[in-house]
Formats: structure tokens, sequence, C-alpha cells
């Protein structure tokens, strides 16, 4: 990645995004041409989805030391820079928002939390055992919030704005092969009908083997690097 050091700021505003959805983009422009994209993307789900492991298996390229994990406490947050071309970096601020429903009223009362976002992933626990109470949380409390800050119905698709992810799809695999079964059912009923109800696009991954993790977040990246021109033509009227 090319060096800031000695590549003096230009110009440095945040822009605001309202359509077709609405979002806030921090731009620093430096003298050598280069310019820093900063937008938020942001991890909803139960406490037992996954989402801080995830993060870190995207970030560090491996699964954090199980010991060392800790349940969030109201919001984590974690950076990542992703080099589009020589002179056009992506910062991405990726909110971390706690799963516990003590947590709750917080996300509930402070919209700002949800809103300002370029791309939102909704996680939930994959594995038979907690996926319908994880599926649950999504439905009864996150979908509301996001339908009321964006002014949207999550019963269409909205493929640039949203997606999915189903964690441990490993202890699916797990599962099946004790039972050696001939059918591999990666997406219980619950599931299923979950997607039917919310067509959003879908990912199966696993924080811990990594399985389908790059391919997510490629797809949210790319989501986001359409979303340039409409920052720069902002950026350049101003």
């Amino acid at each position: 990645m090319q060096s800031s050091r000695g590549n003096k700021t230009q110009k440095e505003l945040m822009v605001h995004i309202k359509k077709p959805y609405e979002f806030k983009a921090h731009v620093k422009v430096l003298s050598k041409g280069v310019k820093i994209y900063t937008v938020k993307i942001i991890f909803v789900g139960n406490t037992f989805a996954g989402k801080t492991s995830l993060i870190r298996r995207w970030i560090d390229g491996k699964f954090p030391d199980p010991a060392a994990l800790r349940a969030t406490i109201g919001i984590a947050f974690h950076r990542k820079d992703i080099k589009i071309n020589e002179h056009t970096i992506l910062r991405l601020q990726i909110w971390d928002i706690a799963g516990a429903p003590r947590y709750f009223d917080l996300i509930e009362h402070t919209p700002s939390l949800l809103g300002g976002a370029a791309f939102i992933l909704m996680q939930f626990e994959l594995y038979w055992y907690g996926c319908e109470d994880s599926l649950s949380y999504l439905e009864d409390y996150i979908i509301p919030l996001i339908e009321s800050v964006y002014k949207i119905d999550l019963n269409k698709p909205h493929p640039d704005f949203v997606a999915i992810l189903g964690n441990k799809v490993d202890l699916v695999r797990k599962e099946w092969n004790k039972k050696n079964s001939n059918t591999l059912l990666l997406k219980p009923p619950c599931v299923s009908n979950f997607l039917e109800k919310y067509p959003q696009k879908y990912f199966s991954v696993s924080a811990e083997s990594g399985e389908g993790v790059q391919s997510a977040m490629d797809y949210v990246i790319d989501k986001i690097k359409n979303k340039l021109s409409l920052i720069d033509n902002l950026v350049d009227n101003t």
C-alpha cells in the first residue's frame, strides 16, 4: 500500500449519500492523487452468532484464540484497509454490535448506531441447536430497526446493501459426518424459510475454518466499490 509519508492532504470532507441507500463516507484526497475512502459497515446478530470471531478471521486471516474471546460489550470497532489500485484505498470501519439482549435498548434508542452504513451484515448461528433462536433475534429485533432507520423493506432483495451470513457451517459438516448421512443439509428448514421471507444475498460461512468468509467479504467490497462514483460526484462538486 502506498505510503502517505510526504503525501499531504489536499482535501478532507464528509459526504452524505442519500440514494439509493443513505450512508456517509469520509474522503481524504492526498497531494499525490491518492484518495482514502472511509465507510462504515455493520455486523449485527445475537451473542452466539460469532460476529467477532468472523471479523478477526477476515482481518487476521486466522481464527482467534478462544481463550482470548469475550462477549462484546456495547460496540467493538475494527478497521481494515483495502487497496483498490495505486490511487484508491477503501478504509472499512467495522462496527461489531453486541448481541446480548441487554444492549437492545441501546440500539433501539440510538438509531445512529445502525445509521450511516454503506453495508450491513446480518449474522446468525447456522448450527442446528442455536439456529432458530439466532434467526428469531434478527427477525424480532434487528430487521425492524434496519427497516425503520433506512426506510427499506427487507422482504424485498437489497443486494447492494444487505447480506446474511450463516456462521458455523463447519459444525454442520461435523454433525453430518457423525450421522454418516447421504444428504448434507447446509440450510435447515428454518433457514430456508427465513431466506424465503427475507430474500437477501446469503453465504454459509465458518469463522473457525474460514470457509466462505473471503467470498462473502469480497462480495461486500465489490458492492461498496460500486458506490465510490457516487462519492466522487459529491467530492468533485465540493
